[in-house]
């Protein structure tokens, strides 16, 4: 967002940041063209020890379908797609649109909206790192309780200063973009909460429910420009924008908080009694890498 700012109010124009932002795709896609491999075993830089830990505990693959009807119909599974849904909505208003707000609403230009629309951001990716290092640390509650504590902090946090800003005015310009770094900064707990029981929940069937969690996420990112839009064009208020997300991270964190789990469901083999993911126990092959087999 910076160097966007820079690069529009620039001669090379905002044509630059087009080119630009697609050279650093192409070569990050390259990189991992070149490094990706599918399996921790075969990768160059992968050590024993770590191959060790990420196969640890693993069950072996079984053949059978998913059972996409009982995923469904699990309340926990509809918790955590509308908690996402919220974050999302949350989230593009911090990375896509606040440049605008920045400098249609509170009046700066455009290369100074570019780089104080980089601090929400920012703030919420350190408080990311701090959240996942809180979760790991916390062993006095169980995982579900963890995940429930984390979402509520993240979308409490994030909501009420949304809320408070819908009724600032402003000519308050730095004690807004003080609620919206409070804001977004807050909302990085979600990685702890949410996000962390996608895959708590699901284990082995995550796919499946990140899928269902990436097309939630694509259709909000598909209304939500023309939702926005709607409520900012008729006199140009932010306010009632504010207030939709507030809104939105508080309903779905209220029911986050009585559906959501931090353990895996029925339907996955660490819930079933089977010794599948009971017994499984590290031994070492002829090359000196680990493998993942079931006891007897």
């Amino acid at each position: 967002m910076p160097v966007g700012g820079q690069l529009c109010s620039s001669s090379a124009g905002w044509e630059a940041v087009y080119y630009i932002h697609a050279g650093i795709t192409v070569y990050l896609f390259t990189l991992w063209v070149i490094f990706f491999k599918d399996t921790p075993h075969t990768h160059l830089w992968t050590s024993r020890r770590e191959v060790a830990t990420i196969v640890k505990g693993k069950p072996s693959p079984v053949q059978k379908p998913p059972p996409y009807g009982k995923i469904v119909a699990t309340p926990s599974v509809w918790a955590i797609g509308l908690a996402s849904v919220a974050n999302y909505f949350a989230m593009q208003l911090f990375v896509v649109f606040m440049p605008s707000y920045f400098h249609n609403a509170l009046g700066f230009p455009i290369n100074h909206a570019g780089l104080l629309a980089a601090l929400p951001v920012l703030a919420q990716f350190f408080v990311k790192l701090i959240g996942a290092s809180l979760s790991d640390r916390c062993h006095f509650s169980s995982e579900t309780t963890k995940v429930r504590i984390f979402n509520t902090i993240a979308s409490l946090g994030a909501g009420i200063p949304l809320a408070v800003l819908a009724f600032t005015p402003k000519t308050e310009k730095w004690l807004s973009i003080g609620l919206l770094v409070l804001s977004a900064a807050l909302l990085g707990f979600n990685s702890s909460g949410v996000f962390k029981s996608v895959s708590a929940v699901a284990r082995e069937h995550s796919h499946l429910t990140v899928g269902l969690i990436q097309t939630m996420m694509c259709l909000s990112l598909a209304i939500w420009p023309f939702a926005l839009s709607a409520l900012v064009q008729p006199t140009s208020d932010w306010s009632y924008v504010f207030g939709t997300i507030a809104i939105l991270l508080n309903v779905s964190n209220a029911l986050f908080v009585f559906l959501g789990k931090g353990s895996p469901a029925p339907w996955t083999h660490a819930a079933s009694s089977s010794p599948t993911a009971q017994s499984t126990k590290i031994y070492p092959l002829d090359n000196g890498l680990p493998k993942a087999e079931i006891a007897s």
